[in-house]
């Protein structure tokens, strides 16, 4: 047994051991890369929730947190937070909000930051170590302002939760969530006008792939609808399984983690590139006047 798969047998019984994995993951040093070695891309399933700021996000899904362990599941979450411009770091508002869940031995949650305000890789990395370990996997996204659709990289179902007063469905299409979600949440439905809509966006959802999406509507603060949600969202992997449609899904977030990962090295490189002797002595001809920003990119990629 290799280092790393002993390991991991420890952080499936130990969730400090889990906890200090997951920062060697988020740091890529040669143990967290080793530890990805050591798991596999088709494990366990990945529910992700997204939805604009406000709408209860975090309610929902603590609440289905609790319905999941109530059947037996053990739970990872993963809490994707804004991250400060300057900092990189995460406010951590979401442990915060889910704190009721951390005493609880058989779920675990991590906090991480958006970076730029979208999920990225990293996300999708530690998915990997706590679906291996026996976990069903819950991923927040940020939802800041625009549905983030990068939620996509990393989920296998796809919850998008909304609430009354939201605006029009011309809005709501703009934005993009009826090209996201399998399924969509109706929350706070005790709110004037929730179940018109429901019926306004259960009118406008379309079958993709063989699956019609449903629309829950559910009051999180109470509970109400969450034993619903979960069913369809269960219904959904047995789905996406017997499908085929999980393997093809998990490849195409592999396939955009790879490009990803591709575009971060070139970044990496062209940032040492630029910080160099030649690069400082180009960037000061562009701006003295001495050279266009287009001759500037071609002397560039000659010394690349």
């Amino acid at each position: 047994m290799s280092r790393a798969e002993e390991l991991l047998e420890r952080a499936s019984e130990s969730k400090l051991v889990l906890s200090k994995l997951l920062s060697e993951v988020e740091k890529g040093s040669d143990l967290g890369i080793e530890v990805l070695r050591s798991v596999s891309y088709s494990s366990g399933h990945v529910i992700g929730f997204t939805g604009p700021p406000g709408v209860g996000k975090s309610t929902v899904i603590t609440r289905v947190v609790h319905e999941l362990r109530e059947r037996g599941e053990r739970v990872g979450i993963i809490a994707v937070d804004p991250s400060s411009p300057f900092t990189g770091g995460s406010i951590l508002g979401d442990r915060i909000r889910m704190k009721e869940l951390t005493s609880n031995e058989h779920i675990f949650i991590r906090s991480l930051s958006s970076g730029y305000g979208s999920v990225g890789i990293t996300a999708g990395k530690m998915a990997r170590v706590l679906t291996h370990i026996g976990m069903r996997v819950v991923v927040e996204s940020v939802g800041a302002g625009q549905m983030d659709t990068d939620i996509m990289r990393v989920a296998d179902t796809r919850t998008v939760v909304l609430m009354p007063e939201l605006g029009d469905d011309i809005q709501m299409i703009k934005a993009g969530i009826l090209e996201i979600g399998d399924i969509y949440v109706v929350n706070k439905s005790d709110l004037p006008n929730a179940d018109v809509m429901a019926q306004r966006l259960a009118l406008s959802l379309k079958k993709r792939e063989g699956w019609e999406p449903p629309v829950v509507m559910c009051s999180a603060i109470n509970g109400e609808g969450i034993e619903e949600l979960v069913d369809h969202i269960l219904k959904h992997e047995d789905f996406l399984r017997k499908s085929g449609i999980f393997e093809d899904r998990r490849k195409s977030a592999l396939l955009m983690e790879l490009e990803e990962m591709t575009v971060e090295s070139f970044r990496g490189h062209i940032r040492k590139l630029l910080t160099g002797k030649k690069g400082k002595e180009i960037i000061e001809k562009v701006f003295n006047g001495d050279m266009d920003i287009n001759s500037a990119l071609k002397n560039l990629q000659n010394e690349g």
